[in-house]
Formats: C-alpha cells, sequence, structure tokens
C-alpha cells in the first residue's frame, strides 16, 4: 500500500486510471512486475531530502514517503525556457549549491506562479503534462522537472555513483560546470532497477543523455546533468535554449 515503507528501488505503480497508487517491492519477480503499471522507481526516502514545497503539496512531512523517477523520458531536445529572463530561482553555481536545491516542485510551481502557465517553458510543459498522458494519485505532487539536488540523489542512490555519497562534494564551494570521474557505468547502473520492467514500457538510460534540472543559474543557464557508461557524470550550467531531455519525478 502507498502508505507502507518505501525503500530505494521499489517500483511505484498506479491502478484505477492512474487515481491508486502502490509500491512492489524492488525483489518482485519479473511477471509480478510487468503485470502491473509501474510508472516510476523510488530513488529518495531520506525526509531531510525532500523539498519543503514537496512536504507542503503532500499535507506535511507525516504524509511524505519518498521521491520517485519516471521510468521514462518523456520528452527530448526540449529548450529549459525564456532565454535571457532572470526567474528569481536559487542560485546553484557550487556543487553545494547543487546538493542543496532538492525542491523541483518548488522551483516549477515558483515559474508557474510568476509567468501564469508553462507555454514559454517547454522543459517544464513536458514534466507537467505527463499528468495527463500517465496520471498519478491526487495524494502525490503529480510529475514535475526536478531540481538539480534531485538529479544529485538519483544518481547517488540508483546510478550508484560514488562522488555523489561524498560528504566533501556534497559541501564543496567548487563552482562552474562538474565532471566527476571514477563513476562506473552510470546508464548501466541506473537501468539495472528497471531490468524487470518490459522494454515499451520503459526508456532506458543510454550513454550521454543530458537531462534538464529546474535549478537555475542566472538569466542564460540553467543546470543540466549528463550520463556516460565511460567512468563519468557531469553537471553543467547550459543554455537555457539548448534541448535536453526530460525526465520527471514526483513525490507521494
Amino acid at each position: 500500500a502507498e502508505s507502507g515503507i518505501a525503500r530505494i528501488g521499489d517500483f511505484y505503480c498506479t491502478k484505477n486510471n492512474g487515481t491508486t497508487g502502490y509500491l512492489i517491492p524492488k525483489e518482485a519477480d519479473e511477471t509480478t512486475v510487468q503485470a502491473a503499471k509501474v510508472v516510476g522507481i523510488v530513488f529518495q526516502t531520506d525526509k531531510s531530502r525532500i523539498g519543503a514545497k514537496e512536504k507542503e503539496k503532500l499535507g506535511g512531512e507525516g504524509n511524505v514517503h519518498g521521491l520517485v523517477m519516471a521510468v521514462k523520458n518523456i520528452a527530448t531536445r526540449q529548450a529549459w525556457g525564456l532565454f535571457g529572463m532572470d526567474e528569481g530561482l536559487t542560485t546553484c553555481r557550487t556543487k553545494a549549491d547543487n546538493y542543496n536545491d532538492i525542491s523541483g516542485y518548488g522551483n516549477c510551481e515558483h515559474i508557474r506562479t510568476n509567468r501564469g502557465n508553462f507555454d514559454s517553458y517547454p522543459a517544464f510543459k513536458a514534466a507537467y503534462d505527463y499528468n495527463t498522458t500517465c496520471p498519478v494519485p491526487a495524494t502525490t505532487t503529480g510529475w514535475y522537472l526536478p531540481a538539480s539536488g534531485q538529479w544529485w540523489d538519483i544518481l547517488q542512490n540508483l546510478g550508484g555513483c560514488p562522488a555523489m555519497a561524498d560528504k566533501g562534494q556534497q559541501t564543496s564551494s567548487d563552482s562552474g560546470d562538474f565532471r566527476w570521474l571514477g563513476q562506473g557505468d552510470v546508464p548501466a547502473a541506473l537501468n539495472a532497477w528497471m531490468n524487470k520492467i518490459a522494454a515499451d514500457s520503459k526508456n532506458d538510460f543510454t550513454t550521454g543523455d543530458r537531462f534538464w534540472s529546474s535549478s537555475e543559474l542566472n538569466q542564460f543557464r540553467a543546470r543540466n546533468w549528463n550520463v556516460y557508461s565511460s567512468d563519468y557524470v557531469c553537471c553543467d550550467f547550459v543554455y537555457k535554449k539548448w534541448s535536453n531531455a526530460v525526465r520527471p519525478v514526483l513525490a507521494f
């Protein structure tokens, strides 16, 4: 049941046209997994790593179970948003800034509130529109574009990246574009969590995939995350008009 204890790697499933959510344990066999509508993988259960706006939307910390990464990329080659517009989000300059920016839901709602809609923010709109094609329960936040710190957690907890678990990296004042070497075959590590899901019900990660976060640097640049099979991970700040993939998350 949704009220059960969520664990990293558990399958988040829906039924009744998305109005009901429940978990299947990560140990479940392939037959069980493929008989269900699996829409995501739990990637975080530490409540201190779940954003304030996520908690608020769910009605307080007591209602929070975890964060879920969609098993599909719901868009490719999408721009982040308006080029030259400072959205007033947290400035994600240092590694610590990126680690600590954990409220993707808050970032998205900030833009929606200020701009009225996501019409000029293709990556945000793609994530939000996934709520129509892949409906999820009202007891969740709904799908949204993850913050940079949520990508950090995906790569730490599902990608097995040792640098992401390193307290020195999490608190580092290094700024700019980041490259972490020695991280293993990151796409393969991410895909292993989804290997029981039928091929047509998921999108596997491939080397060189670049994903938008909802985190901003300034009026021209936002943060993206890249994964590689050749032992490394990147977090770059790139022009908002560039095209990247979108993989949404939700809190439940």
